[in-house]
């Protein structure tokens, strides 16, 4: 690993030392004097956006929402256990959500930082692999997460004016949709596309690992 570089931000009286890792994976270390709490990010540089984009010359595309369900996919062991559970054993709270360009997973812990950081990168590093009845299970999980979601945000003036809005500027485009595709994407989604994708974007040089706590 290269050595740490520190910068010093003096109107909030933050210090943030960066790194670039052996595997290429980039790293921001962000000290909290006197924090008990502890955090880790690890964001990937692949979001609702990058359903079109070119390997070695042709063109790859993909249903709408599919950054989003290998967001949820990643979160299932070899089993099809959900590790949420092995983050609360470790008193941990973890998380993840997608944006328009990134998929981030976090965690904080008061305690068993390094084991919590260890159980991050390690389920982020590998998609399991997906039988037909399991896939289909989480296919479905996420469409009603789907139809969850816009009824929720029905009410909402300011998404709907922000949606409103990309779609009239964008339309039939990838901004036009929800984050998390519509239940046609979703249910064109297949396992190959899923691997496909992990193994195109979530490579370490494409993550960004940020630690935040009294280290």
């Amino acid at each position: 690993m290269a050595a740490l570089k520190k910068r010093y931000y003096q109107k909030i009286d933050e210090e943030v030392y960066s790194a670039i890792l052996d595997n290429g994976m980039s790293l921001s270390i962000i000290k909290k004097k006197g924090f008990v709490e502890k955090a880790a990010f690890l964001s990937t540089n692949f979001g609702a956006l990058d359903n079109h984009f070119y390997i070695d010359g042709d063109l790859q595309s993909y249903p709408a929402g599919i950054a989003h369900f290998l967001e949820h996919k990643l979160f299932e062991d070899e089993q099809g256990r959900d590790v949420t559970l092995d983050f609360v054993k470790l008193g941990a709270d973890v998380n993840a959500f997608t944006t328009l360009e990134k998929t981030t997973y976090y965690f904080s812990t008061l305690d068993h930082f390094e084991e919590s950081l260890e159980l991050l990168l390690k389920f982020t590093s590998v998609v399991p692999t997906t039988k037909g009845r399991e896939f289909l299970s989480q296919a479905k999980k996420i469409v009603q997460e789907v139809d969850y979601l816009k009824n929720m945000y029905q009410d909402d003036p300011d998404y709907r004016a922000y949606l409103g809005c990309l779609q009239s500027l964008y339309p039939n485009t990838i901004l036009d949709q929800d984050i998390a595709g519509s239940v046609d994407s979703i249910e064109e989604i297949t396992v190959k596309d899923l691997k496909d994708n992990f193994d195109c974007f979530y490579k370490p040089p494409n993550c960004h690992l940020v630690l935040v706590g009294d280290f």
